[in-house]
């Protein structure tokens, strides 16, 4: 696929200047890099005054380690009851931290008006699966426990899951309905991994070293899956899931140009199939990541504004 033949004009300008890398990635030394970076900008970054932030370590599941989340609420709210969103990170499942998506946590807990918990999940290789879904589990829960405590509304509770995170957030999805105790009224997977077998024709298409390969995403999930042989779970791949019935209100957002492109819309086409309610949309001329990458071009804008649309419409449609 010739990526820069259909590329939105702005994002073209910026990827065009953007230095190939090896194909091949130090999994540890990419994300050393990546939060060496990112905690330097945490520190410099502005607070927005309008929104309230701080950390909590919260119970993991069974006898997994404490779990270290970031919590973003609004300075004022017309509700005393808020809604929850439940946030899951970028990266790979190798690297990542909540602090990668802070000023995005702000502007949710702010323009949305809700509580945003974003999770500071155990990564690979160190940590293979179960690890970061049940680290994104335990968070679940402990927003649907603690409801009363948090002032949060336990029937207001969505999942939002990027890129990896999107996969932990259908994962959790699928745990949610299998345990039967808490009930999400949306899961928002935006440009989400979703099938570890790469053999969708978008899986085929790219291979430009400057956004997101088949090659790369082999190494992400080998990191992620571990020793698991034979049958993959669906919490860890959700694709593989054979059964999504009775799954939540569901909101994915694919880019054009990505090799998950293809996964997203066939995920959502059998969630129609079971009769979820299901929005689908594929964002014209974007390439993998490219609101983190080029954050002001204008369909970044745009999508960070239906992002925040959808949030709010979902909450208010599910005031008691």
């Amino acid at each position: 696929m010739d990526m820069l033949k259909n590329m939105d004009p702005q994002l073209k300008r910026v990827f065009e200047n953007m230095a190939k890398g090896p194909e091949e990635m130090d999994l540890l030394a990419s994300r050393n890099r990546m939060h060496e970076v990112f905690q330097g900008m945490g520190d410099l970054a502005p607070k927005n005054e309008n929104v309230r932030e701080w950390e909590e370590k919260i119970p993991g599941l069974g006898e997994a380690p404490k779990v270290r989340v970031k919590v973003y609420e609004p300075e004022e709210a017309e509700e005393d009851l808020l809604p929850a969103l439940l946030f899951l990170h970028a990266g790979g499942f190798f690297l990542g931290m909540p602090e990668m998506s802070d000023e995005l946590c702000r502007n949710l807990a702010e323009f949305v008006e809700c509580k945003v918990v974003s999770v500071d999940y155990r990564l690979a290789p160190e940590h293979p699966y179960p690890a970061a879904v049940e680290d994104s589990y335990a968070a679940l829960e402990w927003i649907f426990q603690n409801s009363s405590s948090l002032d949060v509304d336990p029937e207001r509770i969505a999942i939002c899951g990027v890129s990896a995170g999107g996969c932990l957030a259908a994962g959790v999805a699928l745990m949610a309905r299998d345990k039967g105790t808490i009930d999400p009224c949306l899961q928002m997977l935006l440009y989400p991994v979703l099938d570890h077998r790469h053999v969708t024709a978008s899986s085929r298409a790219i291979d430009d070293s400057r956004t997101w390969t088949t090659g790369k995403s082999k190494m992400a999930w080998e990191a992620y899956l571990g020793d698991l042989n034979g049958d993959v779970p669906a919490y860890a791949s959700p694709a593989t899931s054979e059964d999504l019935k009775g799954l939540p209100r569901t909101y994915i957002a694919a880019c054009e140009l990505d090799i998950l492109r293809d996964e997203a819309v066939e995920y959502a086409r059998r969630l129609y199939e079971a009769e979820v309610a299901t929005e689908l949309h594929v964002l014209p001329g974007t390439f993998h990541a490219f609101d983190a990458i080029v954050p002001k071009a204008d369909i970044s804008i745009r999508f960070e504004g239906e992002i925040i649309h959808v949030l709010q419409e979902v909450f208010e449609n599910g005031k008691a």
